[in-house]
């Protein structure tokens, strides 16, 4: 409200006869304070809004008084001490709704229902100023018409402020019902994650998984995915296997292939693919270079680790393993994959805790130590086992891939027909290569010299991608030179 306004309501005086004494302002003392109580409420809203500070109500305090002040000026006058008892009811009806609220819930009310009330009281004012000036003209029918008719103004305003408050209150009480929600929403989600965060921290210093991810940061410099066009028909049948629901689908596949023929490649893409699409998905990638990444030790440990990571209930499962027996990881292969992986897997089945789909990625079994593969064959005889265990409904799929080693593919080919076999064939290899070389080297080099280079590598990724890089040495500009150089070492030594 504006300050003109204020002091206009504020220096207001009605027409009064003569000798009469001067109607005082808001918060004076009034003649006739007794009467109906109107003064002595006023009095007492006036210090209320002073000591909470509630700097709207100071208007409508200012109004109300005005029309007290008319009233008692005019209690001759008929149901004019109506009047005054509405007013004294709004300020009790003002401060009943607004005392109890915080200073942030005062400055949002000070909006659209004290601005209708304030131009409402406003309008009753101006009414009564005008029927005071013309009170000695008017009959007594038309004056007890006027004031019932104000009061009745009066009446409607005193609603329409209650209405507007009860609907404040319930925007305000459903508001802070709903940040309350929030708030304990936010803290049970704090709490569940520092639960994890704890969880995992435990399972960590227990378990002491290898590195072996595939997106691990070891890997970080040999790992790729298939180049786009490349490996489809293999890529979309393991996806296909992957994906489908029957139960009686076998759960291992065999992958095996010459060096270089990109099986690391494609259980990476797989890998990828598995976590892009939700799917939980254990990897372990083997490596002679690193000594984590050769021992069978490390691996059903790893998977137990990376699959809790991703399904909360087989966590909860494993945590209670690992309370029941801490010393676990000592333990042979055998008890290890049955103590953290089939049993905690077959709790969280039983306890109907979501979980539908879980794969696991193998690569480069043969560079498991030792060199006669016995650890490499246990590990495929116990995940066959494990495969056999655990419940249908769990649509479990494990990738294993290496070289064509004659002692795994022994131990392969017995499990048949429970493990579906691969061989990457010769000549889709050699296409794809091929394709992988145009990718990389299409800028430098003209087709004839990329499929000169292709029938150089015979069909190995592996020698592709060293070629790749060798020609497109990037302290050299000559690709075609390198190239010849390339070319011109064949067999004789490696670059």
């Amino acid at each position: 409200m504006s300050s003109s306004i204020f002091r206009r309501i504020l220096n207001f005086r009605p027409w009064r006869r003569r000798n009469q004494t001067a109607i005082p302002g808001p918060g004076a003392p009034v003649p006739g304070a007794s009467r109906g109580g109107g003064p002595n409420v006023l009095h007492h809203a006036q210090s209320i809004a002073t000591q909470t500070q509630i700097p709207f109500l100071q208007p409508i305090l200012a109004m109300a008084a005005q029309i007290i002040n008319i009233v008692q000026a005019r209690t001759g006058v008929a149901n004019m001490t109506a009047l005054a008892e509405r007013s004294a009811q709004l300020v009790e009806i003002i401060l009943t709704s607004v005392k109890p609220m915080t200073k942030e819930e005062r400055s949002l009310l000070d909006g659209s229902p004290i601005r209708k009330l304030e131009r409402e009281l406003m309008g009753i004012i101006e009414a009564l100023q005008q029927l005071s000036q013309s009170e000695k003209f008017q009959p007594w029918s038309d004056l007890q018409q006027a004031t019932e008719t104000l009061t009745k103004r009066l009446d409607w305003a005193i609603q329409n402020f209650q209405v507007n408050m009860d609907v404040q209150s319930h925007i305000r009480s459903r508001r802070n019902h709903e940040e309350l929600q929030t708030s304990v929403k936010k803290i049970e989600n704090d709490l569940t994650m520092l639960t994890r965060m704890a969880q995992t921290t435990r399972l960590r210093e227990i378990l002491q998984p290898a590195d072996a991810r595939f997106d691990s940061f070891c890997r970080r410099r040999t790992a790729s995915r298939c180049l786009e066009r490349t490996r489809v028909d293999l890529l979309q049948t393991l996806v296909n296997w992957i994906f489908n629901p029957d139960p009686t689908q076998p759960r291992i596949t065999y992958l095996h292939g010459k060096q270089g023929s990109g099986k690391s490649t494609i259980a990476q893409t797989i890998a990828e693919n598995c976590i892009g699409h939700s799917i939980p998905c254990a990897s372990f990638f083997f490596s002679r270079d690193h000594p984590e990444r050769r021992e069978a030790v490390y691996v059903f440990r790893s998977i137990a680790y990376q699959l809790a990571q991703s399904i909360p209930g087989f966590s909860q499962q494993l945590g209670e393993a690992i309370r029941v027996d801490p010393e676990i990881c000592r333990s042979d292969l055998r008890t290890q994959v049955t103590k953290l992986i089939v049993e905690p897997l077959c709790a969280m089945m039983a306890a109907d805790i979501p979980s539908s789909a879980i794969t696991i990625v193998l690569d480069g079994l043969d560079e498991c130590e030792p060199e006669d593969h016995s650890d490499a064959i246990r590990l495929v005889r116990l995940l066959s086992e494990t495969a056999r265990k655990l419940p249908p409904n769990l649509r479990l799929r494990v990738i294993i891939t290496s070289r064509p080693e004659e002692e795994i593919q022994m131990r392969m080919r017995r499990m048949m027909p429970r493990v579906e076999i691969h061989n990457i064939e010769d000549d889709i290899i050699e296409a794809d290569v091929q394709l992988y070389l145009r990718h990389r080297l299409t800028e430098a080099l003209n087709e004839d010299d990329i499929r000169r280079l292709n029938g150089s590598v015979r069909g190995s990724f592996m020698e592709a991608s060293t070629a790749a890089d060798f020609i497109l040495d990037e302290f050299e500009n000559d690709a075609k030179r390198r190239l010849e150089i390339f070319l011109s070492q064949g067999e004789k030594q490696p670059l």
